[in-house]
């Protein structure tokens, strides 16, 4: 029961981390474009309107990578951990969005890391799945790192 609420604290907190660029972004732009304004003249009411916009698609091209992700890292998290074997405790996680690889650590006998990486496989929503040998035949007392490439 620990685990499992540590587990989605962890995703709740990946989730709002992955807000992180958007919100610098536009606060970036922001200051930026009222640095601008501030520095210009108006000559007329037009100018005032040209440096909003200008500054709204300043905006809007510097979220654009952003909002175009097609996954956040919260759903690829929650896809991953809902085909999870019970037999499998997952004890720490990363997901590095740049790369789209998914690390997940934990526990579990050599049965329910095979299964694991299988599941995950057969998943639609991931292209690559890697397990070390040494976790697939049980040598390593149980622990194991599987690494997810994510679509």
């Amino acid at each position: 029961m620990l685990v499992g609420s540590l587990v989605a604290t962890g995703a709740a907190a990946l989730a709002l981390l992955s807000l992180v660029p958007a919100y610098v972004e536009l606060w970036a732009g922001y200051s930026d474009s009222q640095s601008q304004v501030a520095s210009s003249e108006p000559n007329s009411p037009e100018t005032g309107v040209r440096d909003e916009i200008k500054r709204a698609e300043n905006i809007l091209l510097r979220i654009e990578p952003v909002a175009a992700a097609t996954t956040s890292p919260a759903k690829v998290i929650q896809r991953a951990l809902a085909l999870r074997p019970n037999s499998v405790r997952i004890e720490s996680l990363s997901f590095a969005s740049k790369d789209g690889l998914l690390l997940l650590t934990g526990q579990a006998a050599r049965e329910g890391v095979s299964a694991y990486r299988e599941a995950l496989s057969a998943s639609s929503d991931f292209t690559g799945v890697s397990v070390p040998v040494g976790a697939l035949l049980g040598v390593e007392g149980g622990k194991f790192t599987i690494s997810v490439q994510v679509k």
